[in-house]
């Protein structure tokens, strides 16, 4: 029997501090353990859904509750492990996209972002830290990867990156620097500094190999060719049209090697079009080669697109090599 501003006896108590709360809710689970396998009590059945009133009643009741650390600690170790299907991982997407995302139309204020960049910085300098654990580098490799080696994922973000400049420079939160004098970077010490460094032959060299490997689709069609007939007859050949070696910072696309890996002489194998005025680039290419000790073997279109080109080349190839020999 109850009684009116009768306060009761488990008041503050809990199974971790009482004894007696601890027995009663152990026979509590017993019983209903029981009456479940009787049939007679009622689970929560997945399919289930609660009325819009319980629902309401729900989100008053917990409106306002603040969840200890410990308490999320908890929530988040439970959740750690267990897998999502990339269905349910489409629906969270949907579920906090565009008008869905609590943030939609709206900005943070200075404040606030403040907040975040130093909360954010502050984690990245903690050694127990999520963002410096093994996983997490780990994940970020790998989504990188992917991001990188997808070219739509790339048009998307130099997009994003596109609006999201232009909204900065509109709202000032970015200023549009000029070029020369205007620029801060535009200085001359550094300028020259840049040019000197670039003269280096070490440095000179390494700039030229890049550039190559970034401008070129190498090997060529024809190029393919002579690499076909290097492997199937065993020839002394290298290929370095991908900007591997430089004569004079110019670019053999194969060498001529001996038994001592020496390189005895250069082949260039080239396209006859008229406005690249052929003649000119095989007696421009040839005295520069030879300046260096090189002679230079020219394999163009008509001896690699012949029906016969194999024979054609492969005559060429072996006398060139012998008289070098």
């Amino acid at each position: 029997m109850f009684k009116i501003n009768n306060i009761p006896w488990n008041v503050g108590l809990t199974k971790n501090t009482n004894e007696k709360v601890r027995e009663i809710a152990e026979k509590q689970r017993i019983v209903k353990k029981q009456l479940f396998k009787e049939g007679k009590l009622k689970i929560w059945i997945e399919g289930e859904h609660h009325s819009k009133e319980t629902k309401l009643k729900i989100s008053k009741a917990n409106k306002g509750k603040l969840k200890s650390k410990e308490h999320r600690q908890n929530i988040s170790k439970s959740k750690i492990g267990k897998p999502i299907s990339e269905e349910h991982k489409r629906n969270i997407g949907k579920g906090v996209t565009g008008k869905n995302n609590g943030m939609y139309g709206k900005t943070h204020t200075k404040e606030v972002r403040k907040k975040l960049s130093q909360t954010k910085k502050q984690a990245w300098k903690d050694i127990d830290s999520t963002y410096n654990s093994k996983e997490f580098r780990e994940k970020r490799s790998k989504y990188m990867r992917e991001k990188i080696n997808n070219p739509m994922s790339n048009i998307i973000s130099r997009k994003k990156l596109s609006v999201s400049i232009k909204r900065a420079i509109e709202e000032g939160r970015l200023k549009v620097i000029g070029k020369g004098g205007d620029n801060p970077m535009d200085n001359p010490i550094h300028r020259q500094t840049q040019i000197r460094r670039l003269n280096e032959p070490e440095v000179k060299e390494k700039h030229i190999k890049n550039m190559l490997k970034g401008l070129m689709k190498r090997p060529t069609s024809l190029e393919s060719k002579i690499i076909y007939l290097t492997t199937r007859y065993v020839l002394p050949l290298k290929y370095t049209g991908n900007g591997t070696y430089l004569v004079g910072y110019k670019n053999p696309d194969f060498i001529i090697l001996d038994s001592f890996k020496n390189v005895l002489g250069l082949i260039e194998v080239h396209n006859n079009f008229p406005l690249h005025h052929p003649d000119n680039y095989k007696k421009e290419r040839y005295n520069h080669f030879l300046k260096y000790g090189y002679h230079t073997l020219f394999l163009d279109d008509n001896d690699l697109l012949d029906e016969n080109w194999e024979s054609i080349c492969l005559n060429k190839i072996q006398n060139f090599v012998s008289i070098l020999s």
